[in-house]
């Protein structure tokens, strides 16, 4: 799926030159993802959780390719090979069998990285909204600074539960204090460890050996690697960044905050693109929509994956898109919704309550009114009627309705599948059209109308002589 906010970043030669020039060694990127998340009270690996219609995971991976590292690893459970597995490919995984911390989930790339002399990025799977240009730079200090081991830190507004990140005269790092083994003085520092870090490859699993797991859960850490590196007179740097780059996702109720952060990022990116919204709070956008310039979004609107809209469209309110296309000077409902696989070629004209899925639409046609268009060929300035139904599925398999160029349907006209309508063909209202009709032609399959005279005043009479009677007694 495509990054937009990643594209755009690629895009511009002098974001993308900075990046290049920032770090002088190989990249390897190891993302953590082997925890369960069972705050996120799901069954669905928490890094499988998604933020505008992309995994947790593939946030950090985007960035991190931005870089362009030699090698992306991420680590995983070995129940989540078939779900985070399969979604970070082509890149690799590697099994941490028991969880038993974030340090022995790094232990767990030593044979993968065995012969790696450049630097070992350690980046967090739950932790999305990281700008490749932060990791960028984080690296360039790292680099500048000579420093063996570097963490990403931040001035956290409420510290409360961190740990806390001291630092020594020359500005590295002395070491990580549990928040619960901070004295009340130490407790008023507001630096705090990201979870972020990048390690000299030849330096990393020599240190890791040292670890222990003389802690209360039994687990070996990774903010160990301080005081092993200090100790074996290696230095130890920081680098601070905004805290809302490096918010992790531990809850469902996280999950919301960053969902409307990065939203709040989509509408200006397409504002700045030459979107209007009337209101843009209350538009919802995945990470691959393409909107095109001078197109009007009204409230309400929700583009699902796989969404591109031209140029000069007009999306009215409470409109439902996903993986559909829409093609130029286009207008789509209030409460429309475009299901996977329809192509608008531009011009269209798609109205309320109408629903298209499977279908192809072409130049200048037009659906306005409280239909269904299913597994359909729609030609060029066709008009469907009010109630215009396509019938395409008799339960077992999905069957194709053409309506050719200049096809008029009137209004509740259904069409029962495979049906063909010819060119400039005509269908009168509430016909059930089970034939293909030729070009040119009018079809008109219903009943004929009988008219009883005098049956509705009989009708009356007879119903208020009963009402009354049934009063007296």
């Amino acid at each position: 799926m495509k990054n937009i906010l990643i594209e755009q970043i690629k895009k511009d030669p002098i974001a993308m030159g900075a990046i290049a020039s920032t770090h002088n060694k190989d990249i390897a990127a190891l993302v953590l993802a082997a925890g369960k998340g069972s705050r996120m009270k799901s069954s669905k690996p928490k890094v499988m959780h998604k933020l505008a219609g992309l995994p947790l995971i593939s946030h950090v991976i985007d960035s991190v390719s931005c870089l362009n590292p030699k090698e992306i690893y991420a680590i995983i459970a070995p129940d989540m090979e078939k779900t985070v597995g399969e979604q970070i490919k082509p890149h690799g995984h590697i099994f941490q069998r028991e969880q038993m911390g974030t340090g022995h989930a790094v232990m767990q790339a030593k044979s993968a990285l065995q012969n790696f002399k450049g630097t070992v990025l350690i980046m967090l799977g739950d932790v999305p909204l990281i700008d490749p240009r932060t990791i960028a730079s984080f690296l360039n200090v790292m680099n500048k600074e000579e420093n063996t081991v570097q963490l990403l830190t931040f001035e956290a507004k409420d510290p409360t539960g961190y740990g806390r990140v001291f630092t020594n005269m020359d500005a590295s790092v002395s070491n990580i204090i549990e928040h619960k083994d901070c004295s009340k003085d130490q407790l008023s520092q507001k630096r705090v460890w990201s979870g972020i870090m990048a390690v000299d490859g030849e330096q990393l699993f020599p240190l890791l050996n040292l670890m222990t797991n003389d802690n209360a859960q039994g687990e070996y850490y990774l903010t160990q690697i301080v005081e092993l590196a200090n100790a074996s007179d290696l230095r130890v740097g920081f680098m601070d960044c905004d805290e809302d780059e490096v918010q992790g996702v531990n809850t469902k109720a996280n999950l919301a905050q960053l969902e409307a952060r990065l939203q709040d990022r989509l509408r200006s990116y397409h504002l700045e693109n030459g979107v209007t919204m009337i209101a843009p709070e209350t538009v919802t956008f995945s990470m691959d929509t393409t909107v095109g310039p001078d197109t009007v979004i009204e409230p309400n609107v929700v583009f699902c994956p796989k969404v591109e809209i031209a140029k000069n469209c007009f999306i009215r309110a409470f409109s439902h898109l996903e993986e559909c296309r829409v093609g130029e000077d286009s207008e789509i409902g209030p409460f429309a919704r475009l299901r996977p696989g329809t192509k608008l070629d531009g011009k269209n004209v798609i109205g309320n309550f109408v629903e298209i899925k499977g279908s192809e639409v072409g130049t200048g046609s037009k659906i306005k009114h409280l239909s269904y268009v299913g597994n359909a060929e729609v030609g060029d300035h066709v008009n469907l009627g009010a109630g215009t139904i396509t019938c395409n599925y008799n339960g077992y398999e999905k069957y194709k309705t053409v309506f050719e160029d200049g096809v008029l349907t009137g209004v509740n006209t259904v069409c029962i599948a495979p049906v063909s309508l010819g060119a400039f063909s005509m269908t009168g209202a509430g016909s059930v059209i089970t034939k293909d009709v030729e070009a040119g032609s009018l079809a008109i399959a219903r009943s004929e109308q009988t008219n009883k005279e005098g049956w509705a005043d009989r009708f009356h009479a007879d119903n208020q002589h009963k009402k009354k009677a049934k009063k007296a007694s």
